[in-house]
Parts: C-alpha cells; structure tokens; sequence
C-alpha cells in the first residue's frame, strides 16, 4: 500500500508539476505577447480589479473543498452538497460586484474601470462550478484531466487575448482573457470528467465538513487579504502605471515561486491526508523535500538576480525596466513561498487546522503594519519591510511545524543556511566580476552571467556535499537513465 501510494503521488506529481510548467509556460508567453502589445497602466488597471476579485473569491466554498480533501470518508453527498453551495454563493457574489462597480470606479478615482468590472463578474459564476471537480480530482491524486483543462483554457483564452490585443482593445484583452481562460476549463471539466453533479442542499453534510473547514478558510482569507491588500492601496494612492510595473514584477516571481509550492501541496497534501498517523514516514518526506527546494530555489533566485534587467528587457521590453527593481527586492525572500508551502501542507494534511489558522494569524502581524505605512513611505519601502515579514513568516513557521511533527528546528535552518551563503558569496563574486567585463549585450551577458552562477553553485554543492542537490541527484538520474536507456 505504502509503495502504491508513493506511486501515484509520484506519478500525481510529475502529471501536475509538467502541466503546470506547460500551463505557466502558455501563459508566460502569452503574457510577454501582451506586455510588448499593451502599456503597464493597462495591467495596473486590471490589477486594481483583481484585488477584489481574488479576495471574494476566498469565500466561493468557505474552505468546504480543502475538507472534502482532508475528511477520509465522502459521500456523493457531501460532494453534491458543496457544489450546490459554491453555485448559490457564486452567483450572489456576482451579482453584488456587478452592482458595486460603481462604487469600485469610486475608490479608485477611475470612471474607466466600471465596465470592466461588470463582465469580471462572471468570473465568480464560472469559478462555481469548476471548483468542486478541482476537490474531487486531487483528493484523488488523477491531476491528468486538472492539467489538461488548465492548459487548454490558458491556451484558448491566451490566443483570444492576443488577438484582442492586436486589435487595439487594449485593457479588454486582459479582460477577455480571463474569462475565456476560466469558460474553457470549466467546459471540458463537465464534459471529460466522470462524475456528473447534482444540484442537493443538505446541511448535515456541509457541518460534517466545517470542523476543519472554517480554520482553514479563516487562514486563507488572512493570507488572501494580506497578499493582495498591497496592489489595492498601490491602485489607490499610486497611479496606474506604477501600479502596472509593479504587478509585472510580482507577477513574475510568483510565477516562478508560488507554482512550485502550489504543486506540491495540491499532491502532498491529499498524499499526507492519506498517511496522517504514520509519522516518521511523514517526517522523512517533509525533510526531503524541504531540502530539495531549498536547494533549486536559491539556485533559481541566485540566476534570476544576476540577470534580471536583461531579462527583462530581453522579455518584455525596456518600456518594463522599472520593474526590475520592484522585482529585485522581493527575489531576496523569494524561497519562503515554496518552503512555507511545504510546511503548510504538511501539517494541514495531519488534520492540524488548530495550527494552521494560528499560524496564519500571527506571521501577518509585521505584514499589517507594512501595508499601513504603504501609503506614507511608497513602494520600495514596503517590498523592504515585506523581506523582513518574509523571514519571520519563514522563522515562526519553522517554529510550530517543528513542534507538531517532533523535529529539530536545525533541521530546517542549517539547509537555509548553507544555500543563503553560497548564494550570496557567487552573486558578489560575479556582480564585482561583471563591472570589470561589462557585457554590453543584453542575450552574453544573460548567459554569462547564469552559466557561471550555475558552475559556481553547482560546484559549491557537489564540494561541501549538500543534501538538497544529493536529493535532487538522486531523483534525477533513475529519470535520466530511462530517458538515455541506460
């Protein structure tokens, strides 16, 4: 059982971990097309909108579909029930932001936005109906069919996007992508998937759920506020534009951070869900795993540094280059995303809502007092402060967890430790290196500057035996020598 279960998770993992790099990938180039068509005040704009949307979206199923994933045994009723629900509140959230556009064109100062909010009301009514496919499918580790509708709807509203765009439409493309994105998911999730839906209300089986639902919806809608509250007050009391080069630059790390933890938990968690009570199982694959990303994400943020104005302008054009500081600053604290995930989802799949919603609340408490001084003090400032959040959000995480799975808090410093130094040793190397050289050439300074680090890192990781990078190799070559036949 243990060897089957480690298979389909395995397998559960590559099928979501590949689909999501196709899936970014579609939308990283979809994203680069309409950066170059479309000016950042065009992305500020949608931004402001996106703040509300991603915070009411938080409360579509109120944390029901994380407890059809954790609860081990469920019933077509429990299902049925919880997509009755997600559709009644869908549609009463869609119809008061299609009547509080008024009064959102009001807050922002920006007349142009009314409309737009109308038809991004949708989005709450097509989020409805997919969500509690989404639930079914992961808690049963077949992520095949999620990947195959997410990336079939980022390739259909990505083409309809960009030919809105060329058009001149402007903000609408942006607009037209989102929802031709999330119609065309939805649409093959209710055509491909097995299990057909009945519209049946029965409360018994929505409380059944709510004992552990409610803590974890608390918790995500702490961490929903807080992660989008910053575009607001930036929507409010900054311009759009600014708004714009900072939504491309948070955009872009979390593309390349947030999906890497987003992957794990949609296969770890249901994978722990199912192994909960054997513990120095669990232990051994949370210490695993925490060692490999620490490993590949201080890789990733070590290149992602040394060439992130060239890859900017390479990527998106210079008109983008004052992103690059904004972008700079959050790459300093990037690899908490991807770890903090890992350690979520490790103890929310033990059943410990308890912790989790405390956690939730007391690593936001620097945050808070951030967003506040936003206004006052501007952008800079607070991605500064947001470093500083960032590592106590990464210090009182590494607290509980330890607690609550019996494991030395060492155990999770010493790999940060390692990486952070020989990190930050190769990009000063390489920075002072670099003023001495001065590669004029956006594309061979780009590659200069990510095969040394790469040489430089590697090589520091293969001298001083590091686990992460031994864990990597060892998952990497039984692939390898497949691939090659060997």
């Amino acid at each position: 059982m243990q060897d089957n279960l480690k298979k389909k998770s395995y397998k559960a993992f590559i099928w979501d971990f590949s689909g999501r790099f196709a899936n970014q990938g579609v939308g990283f180039l979809v994203s680069i097309v309409l950066a170059r068509l479309l000016e950042p005040s065009d992305f500020g704009l949608l931004a402001m909108l996106y703040v509300i949307i991603a915070i009411s979206s938080g409360f579509m199923d109120t944390g029901l579909g994380r407890g059809l994933i954790q609860k081990q045994n469920i019933t077509e009723e429990h299902y049925n029930s919880v997509f009755t629900f997600n559709i009644l509140l869908g549609s009463v959230l869609a119809i008061l932001f299609f009547v509080a556009s008024d009064w959102i064109a009001l807050f922002y100062n920006n007349p142009s936005i009314k409309n737009i909010t109308k038809v991004l009301s949708l989005s709450f009514l097509l989020s409805s109906f997919g969500n509690v496919f989404r639930m079914k499918l992961q808690k049963e580790l077949n992520l095949s069919m999620l990947t195959k509708s997410s990336l079939l709807g980022a390739i259909i509203g990505g083409i309809l996007g960009i030919i809105a765009a060329f058009k001149g439409l402007g903000v609408w493309s942006l607009v037209i992508q989102n929802i031709t994105t999330s119609l065309s998911s939805v649409l093959y999730l209710f055509y491909h998937a097995k299990w057909k839906p009945k519209l049946q209300l029965k409360i018994l089986y929505l409380k059944d759920l709510w004992g552990f639902s409610l803590r974890v919806f608390f918790t995500d809608m702490i961490d929903l506020s807080f992660g989008q509250l910053d575009s607001l007050l930036i929507g409010k009391y900054f311009s759009s534009q600014k708004l714009g080069y900072y939504y491309r630059a948070k955009s872009f790390e979390n593309l390349i951070f947030s999906y890497v933890g987003v992957t794990l938990g949609s296969v770890l968690f249901p994978a722990i869900s199912k192994i909960q009570d054997d513990k120095e199982r669990l232990n051994k694959i949370v210490i695993k795993l925490f060692h490999i990303l620490t490993c590949a994400s201080f890789f990733i943020i070590g290149i992602l540094y040394l060439s992130s104005e060239d890859l900017f302008i390479i990527l998106f054009s210079e008109k983008w280059i004052n992103s690059v500081e904004y972008f700079k600053i959050l790459l300093l604290a990037s690899f908490v995303t991807p770890t903090s995930s890992l350690l979520m989802n490790a103890i929310l799949g033990k059943g410990s809502a308890n912790i989790f919603l405390k956690l939730g609340i007391i690593r936001r408490i620097p945050h808070l007092f951030f967003l506040i001084t936003l206004p006052f003090y501007g952008i800079n400032y607070f991605l500064y402060g947001m470093v500083f959040s960032n590592y106590f959000i990464y210090a009182t995480t590494i607290y509980y967890v330890s607690k609550d799975l019996k494991l030395k808090q060492m155990a999770f410093w010493k790999p940060v430790l390692y990486h952070v130094s020989i990190t930050c040793l190769t990009v000063l190397i390489l920075l002072f290196a670099n003023k001495y050289f001065n590669i004029s050439n956006h594309y061979l300074n780009f590659v200069t500057m990510c095969s040394l680090f790469a040489i430089f890192y590697i090589g520091c990781c293969v001298v001083f035996k590091l686990k992460g990078y031994l864990y990597i190799k060892e998952e990497l070559l039984p692939l390898l020598n497949k691939f090659t036949g060997k």
